[in-house]
């Protein structure tokens, strides 16, 4: 999933100058014409609505893309960095973008694929708002805001990471939606009674520990199967985890993270999640 260390700086540089949008896209690509960038540095991007950073509609791929420092002006505008209706971010890094506003987002995706992506070190606003996509194989961890860190509706999600955020309010917003595969891991909400928010949510062969407040609350929630719950929660195949990453009773599950404290939450060869999933459907 990651990148060579030094893989940015070899990576062509488009530069808004805070006074432009980079890359604009106001309508679909119809097949034949599709488009696809690939490798850039997406900096210091601005829209006074809108897709400050980039605004891709149907047709066009994003693929290898730093974005940072990228904003808009309307507090209630949407995707700071990126919006996105119909298209694909593939490999691609959101980081210092956005400001100050409960209600705006950095990513706004709708009816697209987010695959392979990670954003990080975000302090500003809403980091993901999307509606009716796929995310695979995404990271988002290390952001810490006033409001929600992700808002998920009508969504499938896979194979990714909600790590190490916090928030003054619940951190997760989700509605709809389905978890496949995902750790939501050593999160805290410093003034939610609940980790995560929204209605009929479902969650498969996932890991939820660490996680302030642990409460979760089970009308949200339309079924969780084969997942591993710190302090437990009822359904098929569902694992209680300890608080305790590892220790030394036998008859306890402990997730056995690898290096959590340092943001690793790679399983170790004996963790009680290893090979307890279910099939998937």
């Amino acid at each position: 999933r990651s990148r060579p260390q030094n893989a940015v700086a070899s990576l062509s540089i488009l530069d808004g100058q805070n006074v432009q949008s980079v890359l604009r896209q106001s309508y679909h690509f119809d097949e034949g014409t599709e488009t696809v960038w690939d490798g850039f540095v997406i900096r210091n991007g601005y829209d006074s609505y809108s897709g400050g950073g980039a605004y891709i509609m149907r047709g066009t791929t994003l693929r290898n893309i730093l974005f940072t420092n990228c904003s808009i002006e309307d507090s209630w505008g949407y995707g700071a960095a990126l919006y996105m209706n119909n298209g694909v971010a593939e490999n691609c890094t959101f980081t210092n973008s956005g400001r100050e506003a409960s209600s705006m987002n950095v990513i706004k995706s709708q009816h697209s694929k987010l695959i392979n992506c990670k954003a990080t070190g975000i302090t500003t606003c809403i980091v993901l708002s999307s509606d009716y996509d796929t995310i695979r194989r995404c990271e988002f961890s290390d952001n810490h805001l006033i409001g929600n860190i992700v808002s998920v509706n009508y969504g499938y999600v896979e194979n990714s990471l909600f790590s190490n955020n916090s928030s003054n309010n619940t951190l997760f917003n989700f509605g709809h939606s389905t978890f496949v595969n995902c750790d939501i891991v050593g999160n805290s909400s410093r003034n939610s009674s609940n980790t995560f928010d929204g209605w009929n949510i479902t969650f498969k062969n996932s890991i939820l520990w660490g996680n302030t407040p642990k409460t979760i609350n089970s009308s949200r929630i339309d079924s969780m199967l084969y997942c591993a719950v710190e302090g437990g929660y009822e359904g098929e195949g569902n694992i209680y985890l300890e608080s305790e990453n590892v220790g030394n009773n036998e008859t306890l599950h402990y997730p056995a993270f690898v290096l959590p404290e340092d943001g690793d939450y790679m399983l170790a060869g004996f963790s009680a999640c290893v090979d307890a999933g279910g099939a998937i459907a």
